[in-house]
Order: C-alpha cells, then sequence, then structure tokens
C-alpha cells in the first residue's frame, strides 16, 4: 500500500532531455535578443519616428514592443521539432507492435508498446537486469526430488510417456503400507503432512476428463502449488480449508494415508517474506500444538537442532547443481503456556499502527521458529521459457552486459547461468561471495577485477552476502562498477528486493550517461 501510494518517477529519454535542453536555450537567446531589440529601438527611438511613426505610436508601452519582437523571431523556436520526434515515436511504437517476432504463440498476443516515451532507448542500453523467476523461466514450477530419511527418493517428475515418477510410486506404496515402525515411513508421512498443511493455498474439487474428482490448487506462490500438489499426488491431499467465523484461526482438513482424514487447526501463520526467507504456520492437532517451517538452506540451518547431516548435504549440493530451487522443512511442538505467552505478544505486534509494526512481528515470529527438527529437503524445478539461451546469446553479441539478480542459492543461480547461455565453458569466472565483513568484501572484488581485467569472455558471481558489506562502502561501489564493465555477464545469488534496487541505482550513479533496463 505504502509503494502504490508513492508519486511516480517521470521518465524521459536522453534524446528528449537534450532536446528540450536546447529548447530552453533557444528560448533564452529569443527573450535575449528581443530585450536587447526593445532597448535600441526605444533609445534610437527619435531618429525613428519620422520613419515609423504610426507603428512607434501604437507600441509606446516597452512590454507590448517586446512581445512585438517575440512575434516577430519566434520561428526560431522549432516547435515543428516536436510534432515530427512524437510521431517517430509513434511509428516505432507500431513497429513494436507489429513484429512478428514477438509474437506469443501461447497467449495468442503480439506485443504491446504500452509508451513511447523512451522507446529510441530500446536500442542504447548498456545494462540489461533481469530477474529470474518467471522472466528467464517458466514459473511453472514441478516438483523434481526430496531427501527425507537420510536418501534422495527419486524422480518425481513425470516420465516421457506422462506416467509418474519412480520417486511417486515408491513414496505412495510406502504411505499406504502403513508400516509405523519403519523409519521411512514415519519421515515421508511427516514431510508430506508438513507441505499439505505449511501453506496458504486454496483447494478446489473439480471433474477431471475420466469423470473422477481432483483438487486443483490455487495460490499467490506456484513454489506453494507445487508442494500441495505433490502431497496429493502420493496420497497426502489437502481438500478443505475452512476460516472460522470467530477469531482469526482456520481448520485444514488432509485426507491420508488412505481414506483416513485429519484436522489442523491452523492458529497463526507467518507469512514468507524475502528478508526472513521462510513461512510457518503454528497449528493444533489432537491437544498438540505445533510450529511448522519451511525456507532456504540458508536460514532454515541456524534455526535446526542439528546441522545437515553430511547425506543432507551432498543431496542439498546436488539438487542445487541440478538447478532445482530447494526448501528445507522443520517442526517442533510447543507447550500451551509458551504458546499463550507468544500469542499475547504476537497479538500486541501485529495491532501496532506505527512503523515497526512488521518489524516487530518478524521479531516475535521468530521467537517461535527455532530448536527445529529437521524433516527434509524439497526440490522444485522452474524450466527455462523457450528461446531463453538464443536471446540470452545474441544481447551479449550486442554488447549488453546483462546481470541477472535471483534470490536462488549461489550453485542454482550458476547451473541456470550456464543453462541459458548467460555463462560457457569457456567463460573465465570470478566469484566474489560469502564476505565476512567490508574488508573481507573489497579483497574479494579487487580479486575479481585482477582475474577478469583484459579477459572477453568473462563473467562475475556475486552473492546477497558480499553484496550487504559492499553497497555500504563507496570504495567497494566503484569496485562493483568497474567489475560490471570488465564482466560481460553476471549472476547475483540470494539478493533481497532492495538489493536488486541498489545494483541497478549504483551502475546509474557511477554512469550518469548509461542506459539500463530492469526487467522483472
Amino acid at each position: 500500500t505504502r509503494m502504490n501510494a508513492s508519486t511516480s518517477i517521470m521518465k524521459f529519454s536522453n534524446m528528449q532531455v537534450n532536446l528540450n535542453n536546447c529548447v530552453r536555450g533557444l528560448l533564452v537567446c529569443l527573450f535575449s535578443v528581443c530585450l536587447s531589440a526593445t532597448i535600441i529601438s526605444f533609445a534610437a527611438q527619435g531618429s525613428l519616428a519620422a520613419r515609423n511613426e504610426e507603428l512607434i505610436k501604437d507600441a509606446r508601452n516597452p512590454i507590448i514592443r517586446f512581445f512585438m519582437f517575440c512575434v516577430a523571431f519566434y520561428h526560431v523556436v522549432p516547435m515543428s521539432l516536436y510534432v515530427i520526434y512524437e510521431m517517430l515515436k509513434l511509428v516505432l511504437a507500431f513497429q513494436v507492435n507489429a513484429d512478428k517476432q514477438m509474437y506469443d504463440p501461447v497467449r495468442d498476443e503480439m506485443a504491446k508498446a504500452r509508451t513511447a516515451e523512451v522507446m529510441e532507448e530500446m536500442g542504447q542500453v548498456n545494462f540489461l537486469f533481469s530477474d529470474k523467476t518467471g522472466t528467464l523461466t517458466a514459473n511453472e514450477m514441478v516438483f523434481a526430488r526430496c531427501h527425507v530419511g537420510a536418501q534422495d527418493m527419486g524422480e518425481f517428475r513425470k516420465t516421457s510417456e506422462g506416467e509418474p515418477g519412480p520417486g511417486v510410486v515408491k513414496t505412495r506404496e510406502m504411505l499406504l503400507s502403513g508400516k509405523s515402525e519403519d523409519p521411512l515411513f514415519k519421515s515421508l508421512l511427516n514431510l508430506f503432512t508438513c507441505l499439505a498443511v505449511c501453506h496458504s493455498v486454496q483447494a478446489v474439487e473439480k471433474e477431471s476428463d475420466d469423470g473422477n474428482k481432483r483438487f486443483t490448487f490455487n495460490g499467490m506462490s506456484p513454489d506453494e502449488v507445487a508442494l500441495v500438489q505433490i502431497a496429493d499426488d502420493v496420497g497426502m491431499s489437502f481438500i478443505s480449508r475452512v476460516r472460522k467465523t470467530a477469531g482469526n484461526t482456520s481448520d485444514i482438513i488432509v485426507r491420508g494415508p488412505g481414506t483416513s482424514q485429519r484436522n489442523f487447526t491452523v492458529l497463526h501463520e507467518l507469512a514468507f517474506s524475502s528478508d526472513r526467507k521462510r513461512m510457518s504456520v503454528i497449528v493444533k492437532h489432537k491437544g498438540s500444538i505445533w510450529c511448522i517451517t519451511k525456507g532456504a538452506d540458508s536460514v532454515m540451518e541456524g534455526l535446526l537442532t542439528e546441522p545437515f547431516t553430511e547425506a543432507c548435504a551432498a543431496d542439498l549440493g546436488t539438487f542445487s547443481r541440478q538447478g532445482l530451487r530447494t526448501l528445507i522443512v522443520g517442526m517442533r511442538t510447543i507447550e500451551q503456556a509458551e504458546f499463550d505467552a507468544w500469542s499475547a505478544e504476537y497479538t500486541t505486534a501485529r495491532n501496532l499502527i506505527d512503523d515497526t509494526k512488521e518489524d516487530t512481528m518478524a521479531e516475535v515470529g521468530a521467537q517461535l521458529e527455532k530448536n527445529l527438527k529437521f524433516i527434509g529437503v524439497t526440490a522444485v524445478e522452474d524450466r527455462l521459457q523457450d528461446g531463453v539461451p538464443e536471446a540470452i546469446s545474441t544481447i551479449k553479441e550486442a554488447g549488453i552486459r546483462l546481470w541477472v539478480l535471483t534470490g536462488d542459492k549461489t550453485e542454482t543461480a550458476v547451473d541456470i547461468a550456464k543453462s541459458c547461455r548467460l555463462f560457457s565453458d569457456e567463460t573465465t569466472m570470478a566469484y566474489a561471495v560469502l564476505a565476512e565483513d567490508a574488508k573481507d568484501a573489497e579483497d574479494k572484488l579487487l580479486k575479481a577485477h585482477s582475474m577478469l581485467d583484459g579477459k572477453t569472455d568473462t563473467g562475475l558471481v556475486l552473492d546477497g552476502q558480499t553484496l550487504l558489506h559492499a553497497l555500504a562502502n563507496q570504495e567497494c561501489r566503484k569496485i562493483i562498477y568497474e567489475l560490471g564493465v570488465v564482466s560481460r555477464s553476471c549472476i547475483c545469488s540470494r539478493l533481497s528486493p532492495m538489493q536488486k534496487l541498489e545494483l541497478v541505482k549504483l551502475v546509474r550513479q557511477q554512469n550518469k550517461m548509461a542506459i539500463t533496463l530492469a526487467i522483472g
């Protein structure tokens, strides 16, 4: 709401700014000449009286005479130039709208130029900043793999024939077996119960093509929808969410394994944010209160009772190198007295009306998200959009420096960068990641600069932790810009939205003439 209420910034192209400055200069010259002519005409009024008696009689007022000269000399202001300039912009907009190479077959739509203000600068871009999710990728999440019970459960994606993946079949059979004494059964039950409960998705029951009724899931986050969908595929189906009339609680009904149903009362939901990098739900089931949390491994590892095992760390690395988006799932029980005290404090924080409300809620919410028991790792695929590698290759050949800014893990981001040809096998890559302080960040940036200086095909990898220290240091900001100049492409991982904004501002501050294009 605060962002929507802010005043929008008008954008003008460099050509428009230069044209406006030229016209301002011409107006200054026009008024100077007219003022001089007015002064000279009054100074020479005696000698001119005989020849221009009637003219001078009508213009004895100096203001009137000044405007008379303005009318006489106004032709020096190129008003027609503005008209022609705007007409050319309309022609460029029409060419964009009619470009068959920009046709979208999925939506059956051509490109639409919604503004003509900066149209002519599209071919003058120096730096292109792009998000990954929904820009390079299709934002169509598919559950790929998971680590649970100290093992990788295999491939969950459908086969080329459209059949369920072996991981789905294996998990479904294990859950239906009901072997409560089997540790793997308990681990799978816990993981997919958490996935069916910890979300903000809505379920809609529809009749499928074969006549059977199935649930379809809708939510703001495609990741959450993919997680709830895979839980449904293995037999742990989220079937309804019923909000209670009194209070802010709601009931979630989960069916499975088999036909059994379980009811979970959601007492509080701690929403995901780019700063928290996790979400939690506080639920009550059979008299016990549970905190279920899922989030990025960089955040979740510090909230677990034990560090990742070697098998878990190995699978995390494997999933990341395959370009998959990983989440850690954890949970813990909460005593009634602890929950009552926390709930009162959280309600107080939620009722604040000043600027500290969001920070206070996050701080209070984090009090429960600790000492979590590790449940499992999920890995979701977000496939590249068609034509992305070819588009990036063309952009690089045009001499445009391309920076991809994402919140994913460094390994995942680098793998995606290689898949979309941002980096090739011949690219000289430099890493400046995991800096501990400003001095360490500066040293890593200088080392990266020395590695890339003088090379042709170069790539840079930065992360949010390093930029957190570097963006606060003016010397480091200069080095980052210089790195952006010597590297043809850059991937920045684990970034918050504010850090993405700061990187764009950094380039525009370091080079006032640079033309930047930010997508996503």
